[in-house]
């Protein structure tokens, strides 16, 4: 089964993380840890660009809640597109660069195919587990596709043509139906198809143990 890349977030100071997120300082904080420890964990050195980084933040606050739903049960569902989106502006402001590698790396391995793309998917994709966790008491899945080459080629070579396409690529790594027609727009009712799917997955887990 494929793992996430381990990270550290800092704490969100007596507010749920789903508030502490859309906090720039939380924000960069969150980002750094996840970069220092897939650091560590790859050998890969990486030169993060803070204001850049600012800037991704800036407009993802704005896709956030410019899409962001008033149904109760439709906020729960927004996590994952908030999630994508934030991988969207990730993709393109281009905050990171991966600087070094390692010596005689597998560049079938997705973490050293695209490093920076790579560590844009574990953050985000660590945000929505533990958004969803604290939120839902929900376990969260990680697609066969996150070890798949072939779908990082394609990954690469589509959000870096049209950064949109990013958010159906994140749908797609978390095991959930991508919506490839308009990613960018946020549906309440492809959202709620995806969470009755994880809400299964979640029950079928518990059955089994």
């Amino acid at each position: 089964m494929a793992k996430l890349p381990r990270t550290h977030f800092p704490q969100a100071e007596d507010k749920p993380l789903r508030k502490a997120v859309r906090r720039l300082r939380w924000f960069v904080q969150a980002f750094s840890s996840q970069i220092s420890e897939l650091s560590a964990d790859t050998g890969i050195e990486f030169e993060i660009d803070r204001s850049k980084l600012r800037a991704v933040f800036l407009d993802w606050v704005k896709t956030f809640e410019g899409q962001k739903p008033s149904d109760a049960e439709a906020k729960a569902n927004y996590i994952t597109f908030a999630a994508g989106a934030m991988l969207r502006e990730l993709v393109d402001g281009k905050p990171l660069k991966a600087v070094r590698l390692p010596e005689n790396v597998n560049r079938s391995n997705p973490a050293y195919f695209w490093p920076e793309g790579y560590a844009y998917l574990a953050f985000c994709m660590n945000v929505r587990a533990a958004v969803i966790a604290q939120e839902l008491d929900l376990e969260t899945d990680i697609a066969p596709e996150f070890e798949n080459i072939r779908t990082w080629w394609s990954f690469k070579e589509n959000a870096c043509e049209d950064s949109a396409t990013a958010i159906g690529f994140f749908e797609l790594f978390v095991g959930d139906n991508p919506n490839w027609s308009a990613p960018q727009v946020f549906s309440a009712a492809h959202a709620h198809d995806n969470a009755k799917r994880m809400f299964q997955r979640n029950m079928e887990r518990l059955g089994n143990t």
